[in-house]
């Protein structure tokens, strides 16, 4: 239905207006009045039923999208089953798992967060890190910050369980910091027991291959080296606190022995290592003393080829050794299956006039500067004793190579490489 107002119509004046219309002229417009609120009717009645397809459409529309996205979710399984990834095969997986890791073969605090994150991505990520031992047979702690939270009394379990995952009797590898500056009695404080578990667990475990032990009071780290247990350890480190926080001088002979040691192939000691030392490690190849100072006689002496038979190399860092004027020929140390000797730091140098080796192959003289004649006089002496073994002359950041006289004549009696 439709209604016209023509431009005739007395009407015409308030059809766009909001003026009001005389009473006399309502008799005149009922009928028109009347086909207006038809036509309004009407509007509202197809209006309504516009608004009902509409949510009618929507409602379908919505519907479309939910399978949609149904549809969508299925296509992603689908290709999902389909990927690569699927059929690779665990290894692969926790070989990824390692790449995120610093050293997987010794998990420090990081290192453990970064595994734990790995294990939860899924259940095969969980299943790949757990079914490779390899990455629960080393831990490296430091002390007591690794442990906060934790009872004194839970710690060997939590060890246990973790190096447990690396399967019965498998080698294990254990590197662990303290702070020399906290005495025995109260050591760690708050949690003042946290050593004596660390170390029952240390000894009480007969399969380690690898063991570094740093900055913990030296009567503690003598405790775990002289313990009578055997360890099958390869590798042993131990730094020794220095002389501010060490304890008070240890005057018994502290020995490592082959009956504790009896694997034992390198050997790193640092600090303040004791006074009377004795090193008798029948399967030794490498020994590395760093950072010592004290009388270098009875040192030299327990590195003998009684005490060291299967000696190969010798490294000698940042040593302060004390020798007398006066000391007997036999306190010399004279090594015959050494083939290898790194001298590092001009304070090291005096070791030269002590020591002889008849099967020495290679010499490095690291970080040796002359500033005065007598480090001079000591290396020529050294070389010009050097055997008809010999071979390589390394100098690595040492100024010698235009000083040392008898440099060129080592290079042509011995046909030597000089590399530096």
């Amino acid at each position: 239905m439709t209604f016209t107002i023509t431009p005739q119509s007395e009407f015409n004046i308030f059809a766009f207006g909001n003026g009001w219309v005389p009473d006399e002229l309502l008799p005149k417009a009922k009928g028109q009045i009347q086909m207006l609120e038809n036509a309004i009717l009407e509007a509202d009645s197809k209006l309504y039923k516009l608004r009902m397809k509409i949510g009618e459409l929507k409602c379908v529309k919505d519907r479309e999208e939910a399978t949609k996205e149904t549809f969508m979710s299925q296509l992603e399984a689908y290709r999902s089953l389909l990927s690569p990834f699927r059929r690779a095969p665990n290894e692969i997986i926790a070989k990824i798992i390692e790449f995120t890791l610093s050293n997987p073969y010794l998990l420090n605090y990081s290192d453990r967060r970064r595994l734990r994150m790995s294990i939860s991505v899924c259940r095969r990520w969980r299943d790949a890190a757990l079914q490779s031992p390899e990455l629960w047979r080393g831990l490296d702690l430091v002390l007591p910050e690794d442990f906060r939270g934790t009872a004194e009394w839970d710690i060997p379990a939590l060890l246990t369980m973790w190096f447990k995952r690396g399967g019965e009797g498998a080698p294990l590898r254990l590197k662990i910091k303290g702070d020399a500056s906290l005495r025995t009695v109260s050591l760690f404080s708050p949690t003042p027991y946290i050593t004596q578990f660390i170390l029952s667990f240390i000894v009480g475990n007969p399969h380690w291959t690898e063991l570094d032990i740093s900055c913990f009071s030296t009567v503690i780290t003598l405790e775990i080296v002289t313990s009578p247990s055997s360890f099958p350890t390869r590798r042993l480190a131990l730094s020794f606190p220095s002389a501010a926080h060490a304890e008070l001088p240890i005057e018994r002979t502290v020995k490592l022995s082959g009956q504790t040691f009896p694997r034992l192939a390198s050997l790193y000691l640092e600090g303040n290592i004791p006074r009377r030392l004795a090193i008798q490690l029948p399967s030794l190849v490498t020994l590395h003393l760093h950072n010592w100072t004290g009388h270098g006689t009875s040192l030299l002496s327990s590195l003998s080829d009684e005490n060291l038979p299967q000696l190969r190399e010798l490294v000698l860092e940042d040593l302060w050794l004390m020798f007398s004027n006066s000391a007997p020929k036999h306190h010399v140390l004279v090594h015959s299956t050494l083939e290898r000797l790194v001298i590092i730091g001009s304070r090291t140098v005096n070791v030269l006039t002590q020591v002889s080796f008849p099967g020495l192959q290679t010499l490095r003289l690291c970080r040796v500067d002359y500033d005065q004649n007598a480090l001079k006089d000591m290396v020529e002496s050294f070389t010009a004793q050097l055997p008809d073994t010999f071979q390589t002359l390394w100098l690595e950041g040492s100024s010698l190579l235009p000083q040392v006289a008898d440099l060129n004549a080592i290079v042509e009696r011995h046909q030597t490489r000089i590399g530096g």
